[in-house]
């Protein structure tokens, strides 16, 4: 994954100290002890979507900055983290030379992924899209990730995690449509709303 940073960076920076100074703050960010699920796994997970389907996403390296930007923060406690990442990220691709135009593409995008609401940009909402991909994932890899999830939240009892993911689900189940795009196949929603369904009977 390094070298995939090092080759996207390379491309708009010839500042080597810059480029390996945030990749060892991403780094770290994403090997911090309470991250189960939004940690490099999920990073990688989502860069290999972006090399699979390149060919129809219009800015790729833009959105390879998101994959890379969009958790730098991650607080479970707290509500402003696509705000604060946001913010870092802005920072961040300052030091890279990144135009102040894309920059503000990248911040709308990390931005974006605090609702994951329909977007008018297409890329936008393929990046959203490769980022609830799990949602349609096979039953065990569901299964997996939910429990990874909780894990993250391990700070709240049961009492308190279960009602807050329940409303989490739900709302998901109230779109008219998790998925932007048919980017992740044509059964995707269904796999999804399938998968959500049989977590929240597991809550009761």
């Amino acid at each position: 994954m390094k070298t995939k940073w090092i080759e996207l960076c390379k491309t708009y920076s010839s500042n080597q100290e810059s480029i390996e100074q945030i990749w060892q703050i991403l780094l770290k960010r994403h090997s911090e002890p309470h991250r189960f699920y939004h940690n490099l796994n999920h990073l990688e997970y989502l860069l290999n979507l972006i090399e699979c389907h390149r060919s129809i996403i219009n800015k790729p390296n833009l959105m390879m900055f998101s994959v890379f930007m969009h958790d730098i923060i991650y607080d479970t406690s707290a509500t402003d983290n696509e705000e604060k990442s946001a913010e870092q990220a802005e920072i961040f691709l300052q030091q890279l030379n990144i135009k102040p135009i894309e920059i503000q593409y990248i911040k709308q995008q990390i931005l974006a992924t605090k609702k994951h609401e329909f977007n008018t940009d297409s890329d936008t909402n393929i990046f959203l899209d490769f980022d609830l991909g799990i949602l349609s994932g096979l039953e065990h890899d569901y299964k997996l990730y939910s429990q990874k999830i909780r894990q993250e939240y391990q700070i709240y009892n049961d009492e308190i995690y279960y009602p807050g993911r329940k409303l989490v689900l739900e709302s998901f189940l109230q779109k008219k449509a998790i998925y932007h795009t048919k980017i992740l196949g044509k059964d995707a929603e269904q796999k999804a709303r399938l998968n959500i369904k049989n977590e929240l009977k597991g809550i009761g």
